[in-house]
């Protein structure tokens, strides 16, 4: 199996190596990849591990973005021969290791006289570029394509793509994401899906297999932070869109006893209303009796502006509860690989 090192510094790339490492696992499996100081035990010497280390590295790739060399008002840190960083890339040229230097965001190489004489080689090394913008996944390709060359025969035939495991039928994803898309016939079928539109049920059911489909395609390579921040903000809307829901749905909606329809109360009461006894000191909140002596009429009772604006909402909230869980779904798809390390 190919070993694949990162070497970066943290206060320089730790925004993107999370990203690189994701893409790069997908493609060799997390096993093939080394990241430095997550993976040195503590109490170890960082020497002696970097040295075993690299006995069995094939390529280090180098993250190097603006503040590679650690400059800051103490002094430079690739000048001091215990940084680790200089250190790992000192293992690299002395054991002639394929070295692939990254520049991140149109970061520039060092040249030999910024860099201390044991790593003055490096700044002659062709760099590859990677934008953490839209042509990320363009520039990561080439990054591969790049590492795939200097493994020679130990680069994998195809993409160790953790994303097959989602058609495992051992694993229970699958059945989670089906669960989540048939939510909407279950509510349904349980008599909570909103009286207007009609047929919303179906209509959400469209609507989560759409945005599932385009957001699994979509959030494929990114970053397992922006995935658990996405994760996080789906779920505080479905909780609290999906709570707002209900509470809206049994103070806002009634069931006719002949027909065993839903139908929405409004939250203004007609001058009709208003007018009949004993209607003036309950309205807008009306119960059954009320109800069945104004024979369930809706419109007898409501303003037609008040009715059509808690139809709106509660189709809103509705959806957007729903949409919440496309999303959750979509962030669980893309995120469903080898465990590595995250940003």
């Amino acid at each position: 199996m190919a070993k694949i090192l990162l070497s970066y510094r943290r206060a320089d790339t730790r925004a993107v190596v999370g990203r690189v490492y994701d893409r790069l696992a997908a493609h060799y499996g997390a096993a093939a990849l080394f990241l430095d100081v997550d993976d040195i035990p503590y109490g170890s010497d960082f020497r002696d591990h970097i040295a075993g280390v690299m006995r069995e590295t094939d390529v280090v790739v180098a993250l190097m973005g603006e503040q590679w060399r650690g400059e800051s008002a103490a002094g430079v840190r690739i000048l001091d021969e215990r940084d680790p960083v200089r250190v790992e890339i000192e293992a690299t040229l002395e054991g002639r290791i394929a070295l692939v230097p990254v520049l991140i965001d149109g970061a520039t190489m060092p040249t030999a006289e910024e860099l201390p004489e044991s790593i003055a080689a490096l700044s002659y090394r062709n760099a590859v570029a990677l934008s953490t913008g839209r042509d990320f996944d363009q520039h990561v390709r080439r990054l591969i394509a790049a590492i795939d060359a200097l493994l020679g025969p130990k680069a994998p035939v195809a993409p160790v793509s953790a994303d097959r495991r989602v058609l495992d039928p051992r694993s229970p994803l699958p059945y989670v994401i089906l669960a989540g898309a048939l939510l909407p016939m279950v509510a349904a079928w349980l008599g909570f899906a909103p009286p207007w539109p009609a047929g919303s049920q179906y209509f959400t059911l469209a609507l989560e297999a759409i945005l599932l489909g385009a957001l699994a395609a979509a959030l494929h390579g990114v970053s397992r932070g922006t995935l658990r921040r996405l994760v996080m903000a789906a779920s505080f809307v479905l909780v609290v869109g999906g709570m707002a829901y209900l509470a809206g749905f049994n103070t806002f909606t009634y069931v006719t006893p002949t027909t065993g329809e839903h139908w929405v109360k409004g939250y203004v009461c007609t001058p009709e209303a208003l007018s009949l006894p004993g209607y003036k000191e309950k309205c807008p909140f009306l119960d059954k009796d009320e109800l069945k002596d104004a024979e369930y009429e809706a419109q007898r009772l409501w303003t037609l502006p008040s009715i059509t604006v808690v139809k709106v909402s509660l189709a809103a909230l509705w959806f957007a509860s729903f949409t919440a869980i496309a999303v959750l779904g979509a962030a669980i798809i893309a995120g469903f690989r080898p465990a590595g390390r995250s940003s």
